[in-house]
């Protein structure tokens, strides 16, 4: 409930300051190098792609906040299914989109080395942002699935990881009842 009063907060804020909800959000490719990357995963059907509304919100307040730093934003490319029945196709997507946040990670830590990273997602999303950060396999993995899992980020990448923010994060209970690890956040 807490997440859903944040981003009803979030959006009055937006509308009282004059700034409507569905403003265009920059992508990573508008600027050669934003001072701040947002990596942003939505969460489970969530409307608004390609960063949901919380994404969208969480960025929009970053940036009018950024004090004139500019503020870059990629919605992790994943499925963010709700087919919660079939639980192999849906680890397959939140694979996916570890995967592709990853990639997006070491992008930009790779072409734009003085951009800091921010990497973040919603309750589904808040899984896909939490495992892109391990740094091995997560305790509680079944050794057979260790070839699905993608490896860590290299410390010379992880390290331009400044923040993790995770909205609605499910429980470890949660996540041991649907057969998953509970999120781990890497100390890099």
């Amino acid at each position: 409930m807490r997440a859903r009063s944040l981003v009803r907060f979030v959006s009055a804020a937006l509308v009282a300051m004059g700034l409507p909800l569905t403003m265009s959000v920059q992508s990573a490719t508008a600027a050669p190098c934003a001072d701040i990357e947002v990596v942003f995963a939505r969460g489970t059907v969530e409307p608004l792609p390609p960063l949901g509304l919380t994404g969208t919100a969480f960025v929009e307040t970053l940036r009018a906040s950024a004090g004139g730093r500019s503020v870059g934003s990629y919605g992790v490319e994943y499925q963010a299914s709700g087919d919660f029945s079939n639980p192999t196709a849906f680890a397959r997507t939140v694979l996916d989109g570890i995967s592709d946040a990853q990639r997006h990670v070491e992008f930009i830590a790779t072409t734009c080395p003085g951009t800091r990273i921010v990497i973040g997602g919603y309750s589904q999303g808040a899984v896909v942002a939490g495992f892109a950060t391990m740094d091995g396999v997560p305790p509680g993995v079944a050794p057979e699935y260790d070839q699905y899992i993608p490896p860590p980020l290299p410390p010379e990448i992880a390290s331009h990881v400044a923040a993790v923010v995770l909205f609605a994060k499910p429980s470890d209970r949660f996540m041991t009842d649907i057969g998953a690890p509970p999120i781990h956040v890497s100390p890099l």
